[in-house]
Formats: C-alpha cells, sequence, structure tokens
C-alpha cells in the first residue's frame, strides 16, 4: 500500500455549517488515525466535490467508505456508479451496517429515562431494502434495550416519525438514527418538542460518537485489505 492510496468518505452533504464541521471533524479524527492513508471527503449532494467528480479525478485504488445509515438511492446508485468505471475503486460496506453504529445508538437510547417505548428517527429512503434494514435495526434496539422500539422515518414511504410517536403511546423519547445536524436532524427535534419529550444528538455531534466511527472505519479499513 503506497502513501497515493486514497480512503474516500462518502456524505451526503448538508446546508448546515454545523453538520457540515461534525463530518469534517470526523474525517480528521480518520486522518489522524490513518496518517499512511491520503483521507478524501466526497459528497453525493449540496456539497462539493461530487463522488463522482472526485473518483474520476484521483480514485484509482481508492477505498470508498458509504458514510450513510442505510443502503438507499444514495449507496446503490450514486456512490456505485461512481466507482463502477474507476480502475481498483472498491466500495466496502455502509457505515450503517457497523456494529458500532448499534452500539451507539444503545448508549444514546439508554441516557432516555424509563422502560417504555421509544421511536428510532431515521431519514427514510425510498428503497425497499433500506427500509427494511433500520426496520431490522429497530429489532436489534429493542432486544439490547428491553423496551419497545417504533422506527419512523423523516422522509419517504413507511411510518412517519410522528406516526410511530402516536402508534408508541406514551413514548418516553425519540433517538435520533442521523449522523450529524442538519435539516432533518432540525425535523426530529421539531417533533420531540411537540410531543415534549426528550430527544438524542446525531451520532457526529458528540467527541465520543465522532471518535468511535472514526476508529471503526479504520479498522473496517484495514481488516478489508
Amino acid at each position: 500500500m503506497t502513501a497515493a492510496h486514497a480512503l474516500v468518505l462518502v456524505a451526503h452533504g448538508t446546508r448546515s455549517p454545523i453538520g457540515r464541521a461534525r463530518v469534517r471533524e470526523l474525517v480528521d479524527g480518520v486522518r489522524m488515525l490513518a496518517p499512511h492513508r491520503r483521507v478524501l471527503l466526497a459528497h453525493v449532494d449540496v456539497e462539493e466535490p461530487r463522488v463522482g467528480d472526485l473518483l474520476a479525478h484521483e480514485g484509482e485504488s481508492a477505498d470508498v467508505v458509504p458514510l450513510f445509515l442505510s443502503a438507499g438511492v444514495h449507496v446503490r446508485q450514486d456512490v456505485l456508479d461512481a466507482a463502477r468505471d474507476v480502475h481498483g475503486a472498491r466500495v466496502l460496506e455502509h457505515l450503517g451496517m457497523r456494529p458500532v453504529i448499534t452500539d451507539l445508538l444503545v448508549e444514546a437510547a439508554q441516557t432516555l429515562r424509563g422502560s417504555g417505548p421509544v421511536v428510532l428517527a431515521s431519514a427514510g429512503s425510498s428503497n425497499d431494502r433500506a427500509r427494511a434494514e433500520v426496520q431490522a435495526l429497530g429489532e436489534r434496539l429493542a432486544e439490547r434495550l428491553g423496551r419497545e422500539v417504533m422506527v419512523g422515518f423523516v422522509g419517504g414511504p413507511g411510518p412517519s416519525v410522528e406516526a410511530a410517536i402516536a402508534t408508541a403511546s406514551a413514548a418516553e423519547g425519540i433517538v435520533t438514527h442521523l449522523l450529524a445536524p442538519g435539516l432533518f436532524a432540525d425535523l426530529v427535534a421539531k417533533h420531540a418538542g411537540a410531543q415534549g419529550i426528550p430527544v438524542t444528538a446525531p451520532l457526529l455531534d458528540t467527541d465520543h460518537g465522532r471518535a468511535a466511527v472514526a476508529r471503526d472505519i479504520v479498522a473496517h479499513v484495514a481488516a478489508a485489505v
């Protein structure tokens, strides 16, 4: 492996200054843990550089890690299509499938008082498999927490966050299944405020979350060599 062998982290992109800062802090954390790699950040929307442009310019032999919590259209089309024609580029498992995400969500949920139902608030997707992935995550969380977990989506088909709160009568809080602050996190917080229930922060909005995800990314990429 040479110093020119790139590690490309692909985020969605956001207009939120805080959200942008949190993602860049994650990238900086990965750089510190993997000084032998060129760690680059690309996006599928809103921000530059776009993943297709970056990979076309300097993506040969790159390892690509999608920073997405489910494998919807952005992972299955945008990222995979961008990497398909780049010699040696390989797309690794998206972040949402990593055990570290489940662990962080469990830790966040444990800060919510009580033992009653909680709502897992996710971004949503038009892709059936992506939504099923989140539903399966909700079941794992329920088993680990020993409390009911209802899944709600901010956008797309499936139960909305509002509907999940209504279904989980006397919901005691919302677990935010989002990476960084931004529009969707603001909407989740708004739903929580309307119901007068607590809500956990996006996963990269804490030093602990960013450090845990950075360590996992580096270990995951190293194991895939």
